[in-house]
């Protein structure tokens, strides 16, 4: 008996001391399959109220999920159902934000970056092959950002950095599509952006406040680009067909820019520099230009 007293004495010690671990963490994971390997790391002692909840399917596929730097009252879902699917969340000095991964079929890959925000929510689902999705809010006050993808090889990726109540909602099916959305120092911008087909590419840029970004592609490797850098604009865009190429850039105030191209092979540019301006643009056919400067 004597010579447990050491030992004893050391549990006494690591139970003296729990006052400095994190507190009130909640981790579950649930898996099914072979070779799969799901990681919670809730060890910094300044995190409290988090939640992280992980499932998985199939077979190799890897969840990561950390919650760090006083993380407090924020919820990890990550759901992954197939095979060498790949999910990473992170969560660094954020408070009662949101991070949902739901990844189903082989080699996906999902990555949400949460620093430093409050009350934004990101979600990525992805279904199929070799989708790749990243969500990044870095000082984002209730933002919400939500990437769908359905099919091979698609690309999206969503920045909200700087932002308060903006939204970014993206949706790809088909194959090597790409889409970029990036919101800086933004408040209240909304992007929706819809891609359905083959080897599309859309970029959206939103600064300032209460721009609104709608963009619609269909079939094959069509191009478009939105660049708002001014307020309270409006841009809508929807191309139909393969190769039309479109660029809307407001930097005013109030603009209103609205274009359909349906066809193959057209192009437009709308540039807005000044106030209250209105754009529209309609070409239907083949290998048609417009350029409108206001």
């Amino acid at each position: 008996m004597k010579r447990c007293a050491p030992l004893a004495a050391a549990v006494l010690l690591v139970i003296a001391s729990q006052g400095v671990f994190a507190s009130n963490n909640v981790a579950t994971q649930n898996q099914s399959g072979m070779s799969n390997n799901a990681t919670a790391d809730q060890s910094d002692p300044t995190v409290t109220f988090n939640v992280i909840n992980q499932t998985q399917t199939g077979n190799n596929n890897t969840s990561n999920a950390s919650q760090v730097n006083s993380n407090t009252s924020s919820t990890i879902n990550q759901v992954q159902m197939g095979s060498f699917n790949n999910s990473t969340v992170t969560q660094n000095g954020s408070d009662t934000v949101t991070a949902v991964v739901t990844q189903d079929g082989l080699t996906n890959t999902g990555v949400i970056n949460q620093v430093l925000s409050t009350g934004s929510t990101a979600t990525i689902n992805q279904f199929n092959l070799t989708n790749f999705g990243v969500i990044t809010q870095s000082n984002s006050t209730t933002d919400t950002a939500v990437l769908n993808q359905v099919g091979t090889s698609n690309t999206g990726t969503v920045t909200q950095t700087n932002s308060t109540f903006s939204s970014a909602v993206t949706a790809q099916q088909g194959d090597t599509n790409v889409a970029t959305v990036n919101q800086f120092v933004s408040t209240s911008n909304n992007s929706t952006l819809s891609q359905l087909g083959n080897n599309n590419q859309a970029n959206v840029s939103q600064t300032s406040s209460n721009n609104i970004s709608t963009i619609s592609q269909q079939n094959e490797f069509n191009n478009l680009t939105h660049v708002q850098s001014g307020s309270s604009n409006f841009a809508s865009t929807t191309q139909i067909g393969l190769t039309n190429v479109g660029a809307t850039i407001q930097s005013g105030i109030s603009g209103i820019a609205t274009a359909l191209q349906q066809g193959n092979l057209n192009q437009f540019t709308i540039s807005q520099v000044n106030n209250s301006q209105n754009a529209n643009v309609s070409q239907i056919g083949n290998s048609n230009m417009v350029i409108i400067v206001q």
